[in-house]
């Protein structure tokens, strides 16, 4: 007697959405406030914050009233909640409610994002790099993940120009004194390494980007 194979199962993984809510415009020593979600409450729905940072100091940060911590990309490619660098990362599952409240404690400019179809809110991968006029540097996508990357720079007079497909969502040319931030996103991409990089007229850029999925 012969048995029919059995067909092998398929294993459904949400493709995560990506909206831009909004980015702060302009530099500040710890900040707070709420922002208005752009869906409805459903239990795959989280908040991101990417932070562009004036130095390397640490930052404490809390969504929704729960601390979450805040992850640092580092120049030796791996990414960890301990040494704070010029760019940040906090994520935090928000399921219920419109207007959801958050603060942090770090000084720089922050934007914001919501996600639907988070699998994890630590990231897989990091990089953090700086140059002059340009930065760029290869970080492993996850299969339908997502690369969030920001920078800070040392001169406010350009206009930052990210790689494509990278999608700005903050170009922030009047950050105080002689610096700028921008940030930018990719979504939903196959997996493998990809080279992220922006540029501008001239001075120190410092830039760090982060997978998640």
């Amino acid at each position: 007697m012969t048995f029919p194979m059995m067909p092998n199962p398929t294993i459904f993984r949400p493709i995560p959405t990506v909206t831009f809510l909004g980015g702060t415009e302009g530099g500040f020593a710890g900040f707070g406030g709420a922002i208005t979600m752009a869906s409805g409450p459903r239990q795959d729905r989280f908040l991101m914050l990417t932070i562009a940072f004036t130095g390397t100091a640490t930052a404490s940060c809390t969504i929704d009233g729960v601390s979450v911590p805040v992850w640092y990309p580092q120049y030796d490619g791996t990414i960890n909640s301990v040494d704070g660098s010029q760019a940040g990362y906090a994520v935090a599952r928000v399921p219920t409610g419109t207007t959801v409240p958050f603060t942090f404690s770090g000084a720089g400019q922050t934007a914001v994002y919501e996600i639907l179809g988070l699998e994890s809110v630590i990231p897989y991968d990091g990089e953090r790099v700086n140059g002059t006029p340009s930065a760029s540097g290869s970080i492993t996508m996850q299969e339908g993940g997502m690369i969030f990357a920001n920078l800070y720079s040392s001169n406010d007079n350009y206009s930052f120009t990210w790689s494509s497909p990278m999608i700005r969502t903050v170009n922030n040319t009047s950050y105080g004194t002689s610096r700028g931030a921008s940030a930018a996103y990719r979504a939903n991409t196959p997996s493998g390494d990809y080279t992220v990089s922006a540029s501008m007229g001239s001075g120190t850029i410092y830039l760090g980007a982060a997978v998640f999925r």
